[in-house]
């Protein structure tokens, strides 16, 4: 049947001679002022700077420590990271966005209920770090943090 071919026409005319698509927005990332600019400004990476040295932080980083390690755990349970351990506090929404992209992506039964409720404590965690981070307190309205 001619529907069989069809994906691989489709394919063919999206991708010819099967190469990469051209990206929309690309920049070297010391010239990038467009996705991820906050990490540029010395304004910014100061107040960062101070709120890691922080009280509230500290205590949050100590408090969080068991949930980092589960979320390492449930990365070498996915076998997303066979040697993912606890990582600090202040970079920890890439190893939440890890996890909940092996989630997402596996078969809802092969992953373990117990990874899934590590995914919904993390969440929560990643979420107040980044608004703190993004927030007018810290950011100071040069990155957004209004429309965050």
């Amino acid at each position: 049947s001619s529907l069989r071919h069809l994906p691989q026409a489709l394919l063919g005319r999206l991708f010819p001679n099967r190469s990469l698509p051209t990206p929309v927005y690309s920049r070297a990332e010391h010239d990038d002022t467009l996705l991820r600019a906050y990490n540029k400004c010395p304004a910014h990476a100061a107040r960062l700077t101070e709120w890691y040295g922080s009280g509230e932080f500290l205590r949050q980083e100590t408090v969080s420590l068991a949930v980092r390690g589960r979320v390492a755990d449930a990365l070498r349970a996915l076998e997303v990271d066979p040697r993912a351990e606890a990582v600090p506090l202040h970079m920890f929404w890439n190893e939440f966005d890890a996890l909940d992209v092996a989630i997402r992506a596996s078969n809802a039964s092969a992953v373990p209920s117990d990874v899934e409720g590590v995914l919904a404590e993390a969440g929560g965690l990643a979420a107040w770090v980044e608004a703190r981070k993004f927030g007018a307190s810290i950011e100071g309205g040069a990155c957004g943090s209004a429309l965050l």
